[in-house]
C-alpha cells in the first residue's frame, strides 16, 4: 500500500497474541524498528526505556528545535534516578541547511547535554528525506478504554528481551527521514536500539553570596605588595574585598569578588571557554559573567568566547537553573576585573564604551595579617 493508504486506514482493536504473532513474523527481515512512545514519562515507558541501550535523539536545527530538544533531554528526570545504567545516547539532526550549521548545532546540544547532565551525545549522519520508499501496512490495532492493563507495553516488552543486546555499533548510513512525529525509538531486530527519549538534569543548589562585612576597628594602613608603596585605606569598605589566603589566581580573586559583593548569587555554571569564570545572577534576575584577565591581558578573548556562549544559551541557562527565576530575554552583561596596569591597553577602550561590560581594576592589598582587593571603576 502506498503511504497515503496506510494513513487513511483504521485502528483495528487490540489483539495482543496477533501482535506478537506479527512482530515475529517481520523480525525476520527487519534489522531496524522505530518505536513511538507518545508518552515517555509513563511508568510503562520507562520499564520498557530500561531494556534499550542506544537512544538517539531527532532534533531539527531551528531555535524552536533546539529548545524542544533541550526540553526533552531535562524531562525524564525520573529515568535518570531510577535507571540501573546509563545508555548511549546519540543525535541525528533533520533540516539540516549546511555542514556547518550542523555542526554548530550539535556542538551546541552536546555541550548542554555535558555541561548540566555529564552525558556524552554523539553525532550521527543528519537525516535526510528518502524518496524512494513505499509503505506496508502489516497490522494498526490501538487499545481502548475497555482494554484492561495496556497488554502492548507487555508485547513490546517481551520482543525486546526475548533476544541478547548487540555490542554497541558506530553511528550508520542516516535512516530514511521520520518527520512531524514525536520522541521515536530506534532498533536493531537483535535488541531494540536507538530511542528519542528525555533525561533529566541534576543542578546543584545555588550558593548564596556571602556579604563581606567590614571592620569596626581601623585597620593597619595597607600596603600595595604590587610596588611596595604605602597607600591609604579606601573610604567606602565595599571597594575592598578579603581574599581567602595568599592566593591571587584568577579563581581566588572571581570568588572573592562574588563572594564580597552583595546582591549576586553564584550559580554552578562555568562556561567551556573561561572555567575561571562564574556565571551568576543579579538582584535584576540577570545572567552575569564574571572573569578576571590576567595582566597582559592574554585571556581576553578566551573571555569574550565565554560570554557568546552566554548570550546563545541564556534560554537553556534559565530552564536548566529554575530556581534563579533568569530572565533570558535581557542580555547578560559581563563583570570584567583587570590589572591596574592593564587599564590604558588599547584592545581594552572598547569595552570601556559597551553598555553591558562593567570594568574594574584590581590591585592586591595588605594590612597587618589581612590580604585584600581594591576595586577601581575603570
Amino acid at each position: 500500500a502506498e503511504t497515503s493508504d496506510v494513513t487513511a486506514a483504521m485502528p483495528e482493536k487490540l489483539d495482543a497474541r496477533r501482535m506478537g504473532e506479527a512482530l515475529e513474523e517481520l523480525s525476520v527481515d527487519v534489522d531496524r524498528w522505530l518505536l513511538l512512545l507518545p508518552n515517555p514519562k509513563a511508568a510503562e515507558a520507562r520499564e520498557l526505556l530500561n531494556h534499550i541501550d542506544r537512544w538517539t535523539l531527532l532534533a531539527t536545527c531551528d531555535h524552536d528545535g533546539v529548545v524542544s530538544c533541550y526540553r526533552t533531554l531535562k524531562g525524564l528526570s525520573i529515568y535518570e534516578k531510577t535507571a540501573a545504567r546509563r545508555p548511549q545516547m546519540s543525535l541525528a539532526l533533520l533540516d539540516v541547511r549546511s555542514n556547518d550549521e550542523a555542526d554548530r548545532v550539535a556542538l551546541k546540544l552536546a555541550g548542554v547535554c555535558e555541561q548540566f547532565l555529564h552525558w556524552k551525545l554523539d553525532s550521527e549522519p543528519t537525516v535526510k528525506p528518502a524518496t524512494n520508499v513505499q509503505s506496508h501496512l502489516e497490522l494498526f490495532c490501538r487499545a481502548g478504554r475497555e482494554t484492561v492493563g495496556m497488554p502492548q507495553f507487555d508485547v513490546v516488552r517481551q520482543f525486546v528481551t526475548s533476544t541478547p543486546s548487540p555490542a554497541a555499533t558506530p553511528p550508520s548510513a542516516p535512516a530514511p527521514a521520520v518527520l512531524n512525529a514525536p520522541p521515536i525509538v530506534t532498533a536493531p531486530v537483535a535488541a531494540i536500539a536507538p530511542t528519542v527519549v528525555a533525561a533529566p538534569i541534576v543542578v546543584a543548589e545555588p550558593k548564596l553570596a556571602a556579604v563581606e562585612v567590614p571592620p569596626t576597628s581601623a585597620p593597619a594602613a595597607p600596603t600595595v605588595t604590587q610596588s611596595g608603596t604605602e597607600t591609604s585605606m579606601p573610604a567606602a569598605p565595599s571597594e575592598v574585598i578579603d581574599l581567602n589566603g595568599e592566593d591571587s589566581n584568577p579563581t581566588a580573586v572571581v570568588s572573592a569578588f562574588v563572594r564580597g559583593r552583595n546582591g549576586l548569587a553564584e550559580t554552578p555554571v562555568k562556561a567551556p571557554n573561561c572555567p575561571t569564570a562564574s556565571l551568576a545572577v543579579n538582584r535584576d534576575r540577570k545572567l552575569v559573567l564574571v572573569a578576571v584577565a590576567k595582566q597582559g591581558l592574554c585571556d581576553l578573548r578566551d573571555i569574550a568566547m565565554a560570554y557568546r556562549w552566554l548570550t546563545e544559551n541564556r534560554p537553556l541557562i534559565a530552564m536548566a537553573l529554575p530556581q534563579f527565576s533568569i530572565e533570558p530575554t535581557h542580555a547578560p552583561r559581563l563583570q570584567l576585573l583587570v590589572d591596574q596596569t592593564d587599564v590604558r591597553a588599547d584592545v581594552l577602550q572598547p569595552l570601556l564604551k559597551a553598555d553591558h561590560v562593567n570594568v574594574q581594576t584590581y590591585r592586591k592589598l595588605r594590612w597587618g595579617e589581612r590580604t585584600g582587593l581594591l576595586l577601581e571603576a575603570a
